[in-house]
C-alpha cells in the first residue's frame, strides 16, 4: 500500500473509532442487559474473546446509532435552521433551507476541499468525527431512554435530574460542535480561495 492509499484510509480509521465504536461501547456498557451477557461471557470464553465481543458490538450498536442520528438531524434541524446554525458560528456558507439537503453540501465542500488542502482535510476529518460522536452519544441516551420505557434498565438512567441534565448538555454539544464544524470550513474555503486568487503584476518605471 503507498503513501497515498494510507492517507485516506487512516483517516477512515480514524472516523470509525472516535464516530462509532465510543459512542457504541458507551451505549453497551449503559445497558445493563447487554453489559452482563458480555461479562458473562469472560468465564466462559476467556477475556480475550470477551473483549472482541465487546468491541465487535461496540462498533455495530455504533453503526446503528449513527443511522439514527441522521433521523435525529433532518428532525432537529428541520426546526433549528442550517442558516441559523452559519449565522451564530460567524460561517459564511450559502447553505440550503432542507437541513437534508445543507448536510449534503456540507460534506461535499468538504470532500472538495480535502482534494486540494490535506492539512485541511485532516482538520475536517477530526473535527467531522468529534461533531458525529456528539449526535451518536445523543441518540444512545435518547435510546437508552425509550428502553427504559419498555422496562429495559439502565444504570445512568436511574436518577431524572442526571438524565435530564446529561440530555441537556449532549444537545448543546451537538449544536457547538456542528456549528464550530461549519465555521472552520468556512475559514478554510476563504483561504483557499485567497490562495488561487491570481496577483497582479506589479509595473515599475524606470
Amino acid at each position: 500500500m503507498d503513501a497515498e492509499s494510507v492517507s485516506k484510509v487512516v483517516p477512515e480509521i480514524y472516523y470509525d473509532l472516535i464516530s462509532r465504536l465510543i459512542p457504541g461501547l458507551a451505549f453497551v456498557l449503559c445497558l445493563d442487559t447487554l453489559r452482563d451477557l458480555l461479562f458473562s461471557w469472560s468465564t466462559k470464553c476467556g477475556q480475550i474473546i470477551t473483549v472482541i465481543a465487546f468491541l465487535l458490538a461496540g462498533y455495530l450498536i455504533g453503526l446503528m446509532l449513527s443511522a439514527l442520528a441522521a433521523l435525529f438531524n433532518l428532525i432537529f434541524w428541520s426546526f433549528l435552521k442550517p442558516q441559523w446554525l452559519c449565522k451564530w458560528a460567524g460561517a459564511t456558507l450559502d447553505l440550503p433551507s432542507s437541513p437534508f439537503k445543507a448536510f449534503a453540501k456540507s460534506y461535499q465542500l468538504i470532500d472538495n476541499l480535502k482534494k486540494t488542502d490535506a492539512l485541511a482535510g485532516a482538520v475536517l476529518t477530526k473535527m467531522e468525527a468529534t461533531a458525529a460522536l456528539s449526535d451518536n452519544l445523543l441518540c444512545g441516551l435518547i435510546a437508552l431512554m425509550i428502553l427504559r420505557i419498555l422496562g429495559i434498565e439502565s444504570t445512568i438512567l436511574v436518577h431524572l435530574k442526571l438524565t435530564i441534565g446529561l440530555f441537556v448538555c449532549l444537545l448543546l454539544v451537538v449544536v457547538l460542535r456542528r456549528g464550530v464544524l461549519l465555521a472552520r470550513l468556512s475559514g478554510f474555503i476563504i483561504i483557499s480561495k485567497s490562495n488561487k486568487t491570481p496577483v497582479s503584476p506589479k509595473t515599475t518605471t524606470e
